[in-house]
């Protein structure tokens, strides 16, 4: 429920966790980027605890080279 530098720390924080713990799975580093978006891409406009559960996540983006 923080302001906008708070969310948007957090959220390259939780980004950078995924990252590392497939790090530790066996996922080549160099494969792997992370990148929070705090509150400039929500699911669900708003700010009741329902729209904040469901804007609190992780995506995966895979690309093909």
């Amino acid at each position: 429920v923080g302001g906008p530098a708070f969310n948007m720390k957090l959220s390259q924080e939780r980004a950078d966790m995924v990252r590392a713990t497939l790090i530790i799975k066996g996922v080549e580093g160099d494969r792997l980027g992370s990148e929070g978006a705090g509150e400039t891409q929500p699911l669900l406009k708003g700010t009741s605890e329902a729209a904040r559960e469901k804007n609190r996540r992780v995506e995966f983006i895979i690309e093909y080279k």
